[in-house]
């Protein structure tokens, strides 16, 4: 699922996407740079750094989270803003 912004600026945050399997979700915002993009994710340092299977890719463990609520959140902030906190998506 993903929310994309329509004349965001730029540069700046153009959409934040989740991908879920089994209640593990990856979220990610695509933002412009300059003449370049960016993936802005979660990250957990103090998960296990192993390989999760999410729709058939592989992912690191620790991009990935199981807090629904966090991922309703972010949505929410983008919505909301039009960005989403570098201390949740960095």
């Amino acid at each position: 699922m993903s929310l994309e912004l329509l004349n965001g600026p730029d540069p700046g945050p153009i959409r934040v996407s989740v991908i879920a399997e089994s209640k593990c979700y990856l979220v990610t915002v695509l933002e412009a740079a300059d003449d370049d993009t960016y993936v802005r994710c979660y990250f957990n340092p103090l998960s296990i750094a192993e390989r999760v299977e999410v729709l058939g890719d592989y992912w690191d463990a620790r991009m990935l989270t199981s807090d629904f609520d966090m991922v309703c959140n972010v949505f929410k902030a983008f919505f909301e803003s039009g960005d989403v906190s570098r201390e949740l998506l960095n």
